[in-house]
């Protein structure tokens, strides 16, 4: 199978792919098409990794390429169960520690842009921002996402950025 990575390498792109969960471990093929895929944990026990983790480690990749195409795969773990977001999310978001984790993400993703625009590589980048399920947080008797395809577990986010765009737009309805 051809990945998105290795399709883009072979058109010159460093490819750079660094995960926070070993759910995405590169034994499983996920590594295939990447120059550099960090799913490497200080633990070997250690099963994921915080957001900030994983921003540490691609951006001292990213500062080394500098003038070349890249594409960058990051995956957080952080807003899954079970949720402990760190200080100062915990606080902030007391009484409701999924918020507090997604806060976290949000953050994580902020200084991934701010990295981009220090690396004048903002304006021609296109990012994408998805999550890959929701989760049912007690609806239908579900605390996470289990067996059941109801909309508190599949309709996720979807945010992106054209290179070059201004502004943006929010679509409600997908449906046509």
């Amino acid at each position: 199978l051809v990945t998105l990575a290795s399709l883009l390498k072979t058109k010159g792109y460093s490819t750079g792919g660094f995960v926070g969960s070993q759910i995405l471990n590169g034994s499983f093929g996920l590594d295939r098409g990447f120059d550099v895929y960090d799913d490497t944990f200080e633990d070997a026990e250690q099963s994921e990794r915080r957001g900030g983790e994983v921003n540490s480690e691609a951006f001292a990749w990213l500062d080394k390429q500098k003038g070349d195409p890249v594409f960058l795969f990051l995956h957080y773990y952080d807003p899954h169960d079970t949720y402990d977001p760190p200080e100062p999310f915990a606080t902030t978001f007391k009484g409701s520690a999924d918020a507090g984790e997604i806060a976290y993400s949000d953050h994580c993703i902020g200084e991934v842009i701010a990295k981009l625009k220090s690396l004048d590589m903002y304006e021609s980048s296109l990012i994408i921002v998805t999550g890959d399920h929701g989760e049912m947080l007690g609806e239908h008797g579900e605390t996470t996402h289990m067996y059941f395809i109801y909309q508190g577990a599949v309709k996720v986010p979807m945010i992106y950025k054209l290179p070059g765009s201004k502004g943006g737009v929010k679509i409600d309805d997908v449906s046509g």
